[in-house]
């Protein structure tokens, strides 16, 4: 296997080559790799296709920040150094991009608890890629006798995301607080990316 920048050098011209590396650019028939030691322009002829799938695109997960590898001659042509795959299948998705968290949402988004009725309050994760995840959930419960609160509560959830925006863990902590207080407040946090919320409920009679 070579470098994407060995790949380029005119040396190494006439050898079927295999590169890795993370997609930097697409264009119709291009793409570009680089594993960190410079791009790499892939290219694609128009009339080839996928010999095993049939298809006559690369697949459609093969975007900027995937990691790919691929198979080609390297060559030369108008545009300069240049790997030409002879089929598309040479060309193989070794990790797609990973979408990153964007918001958090709560439901029930009423802010009004009914007293003494216990609520399941869901915290949902919503991505780049425009799919969304349950994070967590906080059963809660709030009582109330008079204008005087009985019992309140403060649910710390904490959803812990690693490097590759996988759930790795998820807390949820007990209550706490103290008579005489009318709100509690569901706080979700995913470590590592900075993004927080506060999901303030109010019990009603």
């Amino acid at each position: 296997m070579f470098s994407t920048a060995d790949s380029m050098r005119k040396e190494n011209e006439g050898w079927l080559v295999r590169i890795e590396g993370t997609v930097t650019r697409v264009e119709s028939d291009t793409i570009y790799i680089n594993d960190g030691t410079g791009e790499a322009r892939v290219f694609m002829d128009g009339y080839i296709k996928n010999s095993v799938t049939g298809a006559s695109t690369i697949d459609e997960n093969i975007m900027v920040g995937a990691k790919v590898s691929a198979v080609g001659f390297a060559s030369v042509d108008n545009a300069g150094a240049r790997l030409r795959v002879r089929d598309l299948s040479e060309i193989q998705l070794e990790a797609p991009v990973n979408p990153t968290l964007v918001s958090l949402t709560a439901t029930p988004s009423s802010t009004n608890l009914q007293n003494s009725t216990t609520v399941t309050i869901t915290v949902t994760g919503h991505y780049s890629d425009g799919s969304s995840i349950k994070l967590a959930s906080a059963s809660v419960k709030l009582k109330q006798s008079g204008t005087q609160m009985v019992k309140i509560g403060e649910y710390d959830v904490t959803v812990v995301v690693n490097s590759n925006n996988k759930i790795t863990d998820v807390y949820v902590g007990t209550p706490t607080g103290s008579a005489g207080v009318s709100t509690v407040t569901v706080k979700a946090i995913v470590k590592a990316t900075g993004i927080n919320s506060n999901f303030k409920y109010r019990c009603i009679t």
